[in-house]
């Protein structure tokens, strides 16, 4: 866990880098996994595999581009 944190903490002090607290910038990595989780529960029985990959794909570039001064 301590090479997570420090991962962590190099991007939160990045001054182009919106989020400033690791802890939070945690939760959103965990709630970005519960995409993965998503595809099974919700997209393959109603036969939308490819629209889950392509909004997973949009979901995190928009993420992405929202994470970093411009």
């Amino acid at each position: 866990m301590q090479a997570q944190s420090e991962h962590l903490e190099r991007w939160v002090t990045d001054p182009s880098f919106r989020v400033d607290d690791p802890e939070q910038l945690q939760g959103l990595f965990r709630l970005l996994g519960f995409t993965v989780a998503a595809r099974e529960e919700l997209f393959e029985p109603a036969g939308a595999v490819d629209l889950h990959d392509s909004s997973q794909a949009l979901l995190v570039d928009v993420v992405v581009d929202g994470l970093f001064e411009g």
